[in-house]
């Protein structure tokens, strides 16, 4: 909102709460050279992931509901706050996938791990094929969206290659 409307919602902040959802997605990213030094990175949800967005949506809007909450901000852009009566009605199947507001904090699977240099980055203790004695070590090297969150995955992952680096093995202590 702008202006009075939000100052309105400024004031009510403590009262305010932020949920998330996760999803274990299989749409595909892409990252495109630009001639500017940044590039252009995109994302095409799937069929399946958009409907599965929906009814995570609903779900989370029901919980706050359920929990005391008298008005849900859908992570829609341009969408107004609803109620429960307006939660009841609302028409997610019909919301272009363009329009939701979605972000990763787990970004997984950007350098995939292999052992073939034409279709992974690294090899299996983490060493890029292109660049000597650099080893990638986060949640790309994860094969892709674990549904969960991957602290604990990527933090075993990260051990075991840094035990590689050092010669000792990711079994002993």
């Amino acid at each position: 909102g702008f202006a009075a409307e939000h100052a309105r919602y400024r004031d009510q902040i403590d009262h305010m709460a932020i949920f998330g959802g996760m999803l274990h997605d299989d749409g595909e990213g892409r990252v495109w050279p630009l001639p500017s030094r940044e590039p252009l990175l995109t994302y095409r949800m799937s069929r399946r992931d958009r409907a599965r967005t929906s009814l995570l949506l609903r779900r989370m809007a029901e919980i706050f509901l359920e929990a005391g909450a008298q008005e849900i901000f859908l992570p829609i852009f341009g969408s107004e706050p609803i109620d429960r009566d307006g939660l009841a009605s609302f028409p997610f199947d019909q919301i272009k996938g363009s329009k939701i507001e979605s972000s990763s904090q787990h970004p997984l699977g950007t350098c995939h791990m292999g052992k073939d240099p034409r279709t992974s980055v690294v090899r299996a203790d983490g060493a890029t094929w292109d660049a000597p004695n650099v080893f990638v070590t986060d949640g790309s090297i994860l094969p892709t969206s674990l549904g969960v969150n991957p602290q604990l995955t990527i933090m075993a992952m990260a051990a075991r290659i840094a035990h590689g680096m050092s010669g000792q093995s990711s079994m002993s202590s």
